[in-house]
């Protein structure tokens, strides 16, 4: 084989991988943003499963009544949050509030309202394992 004819078939095939590299790299885009967007839906099922007590994670609701009857200290609060063996972060994380606002409650400063007493109510419902589950699904999802 000549040289000539040896650079030619070797720019042939460099230009021929140029080309399908080329083609193919609009169906790698895609290809990579459909693997996000699935990643994303995961994630967003595992906390609505959590949520919506899928696996034992959460009760389904809390009724006005339990709400409005609920007795909150300081000292209940505190032993709540040990018996889940959470620490003040965690434990402010699945009640949807800051750790300062926890401190709070702790320390008899403020009591809960609205929203947070309803959270408080469902958490004491729950049981270790699941109080895990739903921490581990609710950090996936902040990961993002």
């Amino acid at each position: 084989m000549s040289r000539v004819e040896q650079v030619l078939r070797m720019e042939m095939a460099r230009i021929a991988r140029r080309e399908v590299k080329r083609a193919l790299q609009r169906f790698t885009e895609a290809l990579r943003r459909q693997r996000g967007q699935l990643r994303e839906l995961k994630q967003a099922l595992a906390v609505r499963r959590a949520m919506e007590g899928d696996g034992g994670v959460v009760p389904p609701g809390v009724s006005e009544e339990e709400v409005k009857k609920a007795r909150f200290s300081g000292r209940l609060i505190r032993k709540m949050r040990m018996r889940l063996g959470l620490s003040r972060g965690e434990f402010a994380q699945l009640a949807g509030v800051s750790p300062y606002a926890v401190i709070g409650w702790e320390s008899d400063q403020f009591r809960p309202r609205g929203e947070n007493r309803r959270a408080l109510v469902a958490l004491r419902k729950i049981r270790v394992r699941a109080a895990r589950r739903l921490l581990e699904a609710k950090k996936t999802v902040l990961e993002k």
